[in-house]
């Protein structure tokens, strides 16, 4: 329709079969064989249930050669299939800024906050601290990157640290405990641990 038109810039000359579609909208081959098994299984899994083609986002090349993310679906009807693309591209911009923005704020307290912060992968490794733990523990500045937790807990007590990180971990439960950890220069402090897990794919 003319919306579509003025939106992605294809004109029903431009795509008078399915097939140039695929090669305008998304000219990148590893990308548009990927988009064209997914359609195919969603078509095919709302012909067999009777609804709607699940909405997904892909990215479209327009034809001015411009990016835009839309969001593409569809009902299956009579052997057709009509097609709607939702153009997303300004929400997802703003999406974005405000998540820097967030970013942004979050990183700032976290570097000026007196209490120390750490975040650890799953293997006990630290992927950042910020400036207070650094001093707590006496490292300088960028120096914890990288270590795991086996460098700033004593020998004898790393066993049960990583049970305790395992337990918060698995157990998908806020930690909060007192523990002795081992300085740059050897000497011990005595450090109140409190953390939860993070989960990115939620």
């Amino acid at each position: 329709n003319r919306h579509a038109v003025a939106t992605f810039g294809y004109r029903p000359e431009d795509i008078p079969v399915i097939d140039r579609w695929w090669q305008l909208a998304f000219p990148d081959e590893a990308y548009r064989a990927e988009v064209i098994a997914g359609w195919t299984e969603l078509v095919e899994r709302a012909i067999a249930s009777g609804r709607e083609i699940e909405r997904r986002e892909y990215r479209v090349t327009c034809k001015d050669g411009t990016v835009k993310s839309a969001l593409i679906f569809g009902v299956p009807v009579g052997g057709m299939v009509f097609v709607m693309l939702e153009d997303i591209t300004e929400r997802k911009l703003t999406e974005e800024k405000k998540l820097l923005r967030s970013e942004a704020r979050y990183r700032r307290f976290v570097e000026t906050t007196h209490e120390g912060f750490c975040e650890l992968d799953a293997t006990g490794q630290v992927l950042s601290t910020n400036d207070s733990l650094e001093r707590m523990l006496g490292y300088g500045h960028g120096e914890m990157a990288g270590l795991t937790v086996d460098a700033f807990v004593f020998p004898e007590e790393v066993v049960e640290f990583r049970r305790r990180l395992q337990d918060c971990v698995l157990g998908e439960v806020e930690a909060h405990f007192e523990h002795r950890f081992r300085r740059a220069t050897g000497d011990a402090a005595r450090l109140i641990v409190s953390g939860a897990p993070i989960n990115d794919e939620r």
